[in-house]
């Protein structure tokens, strides 16, 4: 009797508990990224979204593996902001993948100088 007392108290629960979908965006190439990056008012560095954690993640594996170097005091909306110049400037680089066009953004934004 317990049993069934708890198990039609959670089938109760569940149907009227909302549904939670998890969307996951995926960047297949700069296109892709453009129409959900391009705009700075919808490029997710405001709400951290998609669009700001595809180019902070690109970011911070760039510069971990020292390919970037970012100077201080930059930031994540920095990043996205040198990414979005680069994909509304460069369409002609937008066939590539989306991590190879932020990538390249991010390289001709932050470049390491070393000097000998």
């Amino acid at each position: 009797m317990r049993k069934t007392l708890i198990t039609a108290s959670l089938c109760a629960f569940a149907a009227f508990a909302p549904a939670h979908a998890i969307t996951v965006t995926v960047f297949t190439n700069g296109w892709d990224l453009r129409s959900t990056c391009g705009n700075p008012l919808t490029a997710g560095f405001i709400n951290r979204g998609p669009c700001h954690n595809f180019i902070t993640n690109v970011g911070n594996g760039l510069a971990r593996t020292h390919r970037i170097c970012l100077v201080r005091g930059t930031t994540d909306r920095d990043l996205v902001i040198a990414v979005q110049d680069f994909i509304r400037e460069r369409t002609d680089r937008l066939n590539a993948s989306a991590r190879e066009v932020a990538a390249e953004a991010l390289s001709r934004a932050y470049p390491c100088r070393y000097y000998r």
